[in-house]
């Protein structure tokens, strides 16, 4: 009669657990679930913005919350000013919607897919 080697057994049992959670974590990490898709997004003030489309649609990708300041995309266009980020998106409907958000505020990622 086989006797398994306890260390074996182990071994394969971790072995098993690490790929099931790899591979949990790739799919969680390729969650996009939002019902508005980005279209284009500016950020700063009327007179001083940049383009922030790009950086915005990698931070929507993770469906987090996250907290709009000038950190987010490495740049102040507009400093000493209250900055707004307008994201045009398209909705589940095919319609467009604008979102704006002002300097500090939350952003709900999970709504947005890239």
């Amino acid at each position: 009669m086989y006797a398994p080697n306890p260390l074996a057994k182990t071994l394969g049992t971790w072995l098993l657990l690490m790929f099931a959670l790899v591979m949990s974590s790739a799919a969680w990490a390729q969650r996009d679930d939002g019902q508005y898709q980005i279209l284009q997004a500016v950020y700063g003030t009327d007179q001083s913005s940049i383009d922030v489309t790009d950086r915005l649609k990698q931070l929507a990708a993770r469906d987090q919350r996250f907290k709009l300041t000038n950190d987010l995309f490495n740049i102040d266009p507009a400093p000493g000013q209250r900055k707004v980020l307008r994201i045009h998106a398209r909705g589940p409907d095919g319609q467009p919607h604008t979102f704006d958000y002002i300097e500090y505020s939350w952003v709900d990622g999970a709504q947005f897919s890239g």
